[in-house]
């Protein structure tokens, strides 16, 4: 059995999709009949899935994702008008209540309109429609909130994935792990391995072991004696794979890391946690759900199966909830009768354990990147202490510059993130310099903290020209004085470096927009050919901000070639009516900003703003 996609989706998927969103089109919204089984989703739930499909997660106008036949289908407006039902849709549901089309079941399914552990039956034979994995499963929906699901689990910096820039270059190697050869299909379900599986299984290299695989593998153990199960896996869900963190004898996974993530039954627990439910998905008999009644899964392929999902932090800029990022896993070779209420709490409370030993890793993690980036500034601030510029006006006598000295920084453990705080900080650092600077009249602090920093999908920066009819080209400044400019253009290569990002820059604007060239580019690093365009909204927007920040995230993971998929502007001050910005962008869709790299750049800020008073 190979893990190959099914061949059939690459030409029928977009003709059966629109069919069937004609057909959704024609419907008019169902009428549901009280279940005595199972409680519906709540108004507040309903609210936000709506809301979530209205804004930030709803796909372009256009845009095909990856699975359209899927993707698509959970969020168009065409079958937005179903209304939830008062219970939730399962087995003994009437006909008449049950969605007639895959396109409005997708759409029940993913807004939590059914249950998961005894759902209906499916609109039509699965073998014939375009929802059908190659190893003939139900392939479920993206969760409405997947964007922010992913970039939680990216935040975590488990997955060391290789940058646009490096696959261009041909490099998407994993420094972090050994290579792997092509994944081997699962054995047949009566546990004989074919020659195939294994000679791809002599070949493969042994697993390779995290960071936090010892903590997850006692976990894992735990759990299989307290369950009295086969096997189990610790995982985290990524865009298009399961990747398996740990696991307790599980057959299929001795000799790889990570699965297709539609191949998988764990991509269906997270989606129910992705509607609010924070329950584990129990499937008593795998042969008895039609879902997974043809299955790859092995010799669990007519088992039992239970998995609790690992919930994570928002990342910067979301929110303040928790998103599945993972999934705690059980695999039994044979069916069950039951799993108790009990027996579910327990195994949520061994996903909760496991979510807490990856959240520690990620901890220490940023506060070794924290001291790092302080030690890089620190070292260069050093290297380029001195800019010496001779001048005619000064009788011939150097003028000597000095780079701003690298702040005080305390562990990340230590730091109270609340503007405030950090203003007291680096006041006390700033205070042991000199010279010192004239202080402006207003500084870049704020009493906001950094936890109501919010992302926005509105681009301040267009690396392409295609869709910025909004930008307008930054003027380069002609009067900056020379030391002043070796500072700025010192400070934006620093922060490219340090914090790995593709463009750096500083820029002024005329807030007022009175200026028929209302940005000027005072320095940049990395600048892109050809230069970009700058929205002078979103940099008035910045300066104006009591974040004194505005984080920028794209929405649409299929980033053009030379475009941002995210980014920093951060205010450095005013003065007048002109706000001066520091930029930091980054093409790479999977880079995410987390608090140290906004409080790099905002260490930046507050010295660059001692030079204000000289522009």
């Amino acid at each position: 059995m190979s893990f190959k996609a099914d061949e059939r989706r690459r030409s029928s998927g977009t003709s059966r999709l629109a069919h069937a969103m004609g057909n959704a089109l024609r419907r008019v919204s169902l009428v549901r009949r009280p279940s005595s089984e199972n409680t519906a989703t709540s108004s507040s739930a309903q609210d936000d899935g709506k809301r979530q499909t209205d804004q930030l997660d709803r796909p372009k106008p256009g845009h095909i994702a990856r699975k359209p036949s899927v993707d698509t289908v959970t969020s168009r407006s065409s079958v937005s008008s179903l209304q939830a039902p008062t219970r939730k849709l399962n087995s003994s549901s009437p006909a008449s209540e049950l969605p007639r089309t895959w396109a409005e079941w997708n759409f029940a399914y993913a807004n939590g309109f059914i249950d998961f552990d005894d759902p209906p039956p499916p609109p039509s034979d699965l073998r014939t429609s375009e929802f059908v994995t190659s190893t003939g499963q139900f392939r479920a929906p993206f969760p409405l909130n997947e964007t922010k699901r992913q970039r939680a689990v990216d935040s975590i910096g488990l997955f060391n994935h290789p940058s646009k820039k490096a696959a261009r270059r041909g490099s998407t190697k994993d420094p972090l792990k050994p290579a792997s050869p092509a994944p081997p299909s699962y054995p047949e379900p009566d546990g004989d391995k074919s020659p195939q599986y294994e000679e791809a299984v002599g070949e493969a290299i042994k697993r390779h072991e995290g960071p936090v695989y010892p903590a997850l593998k006692k976990l894992a153990e735990e759990a299989k004696q307290r369950f009295g199960v086969d096997a189990t896996t610790v995982s985290l869900m990524d865009r298009d794979k399961q990747v398996f963190l740990s696991d307790e004898t599980c057959e299929f996974l001795q000799e790889r890391d990570d699965i297709p993530r539609e191949l998988t039954a764990c991509s269906h627990a997270m989606l129910k946690a992705s509607t609010g439910t924070k329950d584990p998905l129990v499937i008593l008999d795998f042969g008895q759900d039609w879902r997974f009644e043809k299955n790859g899964f092995g010799a669990y392929s007519k088992g039992f199966y239970a998995a609790a999902p690992i919930m994570l932090p928002a990342s910067l800029g979301d929110d303040n909830g928790a998103y599945p990022g993972g999934i705690f896993c059980l695999l039994g070779e044979k069916p069950r009768v039951k799993f108790s209420e009990d027996d579910r709490r327990e195994l949520q409370e061994m996903a909760d354990k496991a979510s807490n030993e990856i959240q520690r890793f990620a901890e220490e993690q940023r506060e070794e990147r924290w001291q790092e980036l302080s030690k890089k500034r620190g070292d260069f601030a050093r290297r380029n202490k001195l800019a010496r510029k001779v001048s005619s006006q000064q009788q011939n006598l150097d003028t000597v510059v000095e780079m701003p000295t690298p702040p005080l920084t305390p562990t990340m453990s230590m730091l109270d993130l609340t503007d405030t705080a950090e203003d007291e900080l680096f006041a006390k650092a700033d205070s042991e310099r000199e010279p010192r600077r004239p202080s402006l009249v207003e500084s870049i602090g704020s009493n906001a903290s950094l936890g109501d920093l919010r992302a926005t999908s509105d681009k301040p920066v267009f690396g392409t020209r295609v869709d910025s009819l909004s930008g307008v080209l930054a003027t380069p400044a002609d009067n900056v004085p020379p030391e002043v400019g070796s500072v700025l253009d010192l400070s934006t290569q620093l922060v490219a470096e340090s914090i790995e990002i593709d463009f750096a820059y500083v820029v002024s604007v005329d807030l007022a927009s009175r200026s028929a060239k209302p940005v000027r580019l005072l320095s940049s690093y990395g600048t892109p050919i050809p230069p970009p365009l700058f929205s002078l909204a979103a940099h008035i927007e910045a300066a104006n901000s009591p974040q004194a920040s505005v984080l920028y995230v794209n929405d649409d993971e299929h980033v053009l070639d030379g475009d941002f998929s995210t980014g920093l502007v951060v205010r450095i001050g005013k003065k007048d009516e002109t706000g001066y910005l520091l930029g930091c962008f980054a093409e790479d869709n999977r880079r995410v900003f987390n608090t140290e790299d906004l409080l790099f750049a905002r260490s930046f800020a507050r010295d660059l703003a001692k030079y204000l008073p000289d522009l």
